[in-house]
């Protein structure tokens, strides 16, 4: 029997050491004791550091904004300076066709120039009028004719002096 009560008290011991080992309260180190107030300041710091995150997440999306707005711009710009370039090729063309149309027109009137010049058709013609009226008229429609030549070389000329200026305006864009 002494052999049982020695089984039962160390079995007795051992439940209770047990007992009070898995229901006692586990012991917590603080390395620091802290206060409600301390706790509520390192919120507020928290708080204060996150908002500040924030702001330089919002500048930084704002400058990525900018930068891209501007890049948007500077594409809308090349994009401009292409139609005007464009713009500018298809101007000189036009103005060549017409250079080319001009020179044609001023070639045949120098050549009737040319024939006409030993010949003073001109007088003839005003001369050879049976009245004072058609003499006239005829002195009129001679200035009219000189007038529509010369006005036809000075637009040959703008129109070489406009080319010259497209040309000049086109190589400075590229």
């Amino acid at each position: 029997m002494k052999k049982v009560i020695k089984e039962i008290g160390q079995l007795l011991f051992a439940g209770i050491f047990s007992f009070m080992y898995l229901f006692s309260p586990l012991l917590v180190e603080a390395k620091s004791a802290t206060t409600i107030k301390e706790l509520k300041d390192q919120l507020a710091d928290l708080q204060n550091q996150k908002a500040a995150q924030e702001n330089k997440k919002k500048d930084t999306q704002d400058q990525i904004n900018t930068k891209k707005n501007n890049i948007y711009s500077a594409y809308q710009q090349q994009e401009d300076i292409r139609n005007q370039v464009s713009d500018a090729k298809d101007k000189v063309s036009e103005s060549e066709a017409a250079i080319l149309k001009a020179s044609k027109d001023i070639d045949s009137i120098l050549k009737y120039y040319q024939l006409t010049n030993g010949s003073n058709e001109y007088l003839e013609y005003i001369t050879g009028a049976s009245s004072t009226t058609e003499l006239i008229m005829r002195a009129s429609a001679v200035e009219q004719i000189s007038t529509y030549y010369k006005n036809k070389i000075e637009n040959l000329k703008q129109l070489i002096v406009e080319k010259q200026q497209l040309q000049v305006d086109l190589n400075n864009k590229n």
